[in-house]
């Protein structure tokens, strides 16, 4: 198999994991599976190189491989290597569905909580109809906080997700199974929900891509989409800039329920990333903002952030 056609997908899983050199299936083996983003696994399936099936069956055993060491996964699908997928720009790739009021018809659905267990949908929400049409196949769902209050993503339900980079550490929440599977190299993408930094948290963790769209932008009813805390938004953690961008390409736009109008792109997202690079404005502090103190390393590497894009 050919090497990933985007180098700038950074992924611990190779060093962690020697043993995925030797586990070929078709093509590929779970070494090269993980250093691809979304949009080269959907290209490699485009060209035949690899195909969806062998992507689920490849998924399934990186997560038998590293769920018992990051714990953010709680359910798989087996009946997903056999799954018809759409034709989209993710046609084939596997992809994860954060367990919290975004729901599957005859899925698991159970926020995290004890109250919700053995709870299962009757329909599909909106975003999974969405995330479905742009070709993902979803084979499992990720762990959350109870109904999604916290910012570290663990449970009486289903315990602690731990970091892939450090397990003696968490993954951040309450999106933080998804971060976790993500980092790992389960899946390039996965769907993440954000209230009050649930992407951005464990995105920030996981040292991955995690974009917060604004309210209206995507809707996820029912039941999601008439949810309590009307600033909570859907979408996913990548590891890839252009997979958040087409991604959301993919799924944005309103439906029946929604209950936020908001103006619509004049351009595919995907189509922004090659514009010209102009100068641009960005704002940012590591100032103390609540009893604690900023810890030192979050400061540095704040300014060492700041000083790369002043570059």
């Amino acid at each position: 198999m050919k090497k990933a056609d985007n180098p700038d997908v950074h992924n611990p899983s190779k060093d962690a994991f020697a043993e995925w050199e030797k586990e070929d299936i078709g093509k590929m083996n779970l070494a090269e599976y993980c250093f691809y983003d979304g949009l080269g696994l959907a290209k490699l399936v485009q060209s035949g190189d690899v195909t969806p099936k062998e992507l689920a069956q490849l998924a399934l055993k990186a997560a038998e491989v590293v769920n018992p060491h990051i714990n953010g996964i709680i359910e798989t699908y087996p009946d997903a290597v056999e799954a018809t997928v759409k034709d989209g720009p993710f046609t084939g790739v596997p992809f994860l569905r954060k367990d919290l009021f975004v729901e599957e018809a005859g899925r698991l659905n159970e926020n995290g909580s004890r109250l919700w267990k053995g709870y299962r949908s009757e329909t599909d929400s909106w975003l999974t109809t969405r995330f479905r049409q742009s070709g993902v196949n979803i084979i499992g769902r990720t762990a959350t906080p109870e109904m999604g209050l916290s910012g570290s993503t663990e449970s009486l339900h289903t315990g602690k997700t731990r970091n892939p980079y450090n397990t003696a550490m968490m993954a951040g929440g309450s999106s933080g199974g998804s971060a976790a599977a993500v980092a790992a190299g389960v899946v390039p993408l996965a769907h993440a929900s954000d209230g009050a930094g649930s992407i951005r948290i464990p995105a920030s963790a996981c040292n991955l891509v995690g974009l917060k769209p604004s309210r209206g932008r995507i809707n996820a009813a029912p039941p999601a989409g008439v949810h309590p805390y009307d600033f909570a938004v859907n979408f996913v953690v990548s590891r890839s800039v252009r997979d958040s961008a087409a991604m959301l390409d993919a799924v944005h736009g309103t439906e029946p329920g929604a209950y936020v109008q908001i103006v619509q792109p004049e351009r595919p997202y995907l189509q922004a990333l090659d514009r010209p690079l102009e100068p641009l404005k960005i704002a940012f502090t590591h100032a103390q903002w609540g009893p604690m103190p900023t810890e030192p390393e979050l400061v540095e590497l704040t300014q060492q952030t700041a000083a790369h894009l002043e570059q």
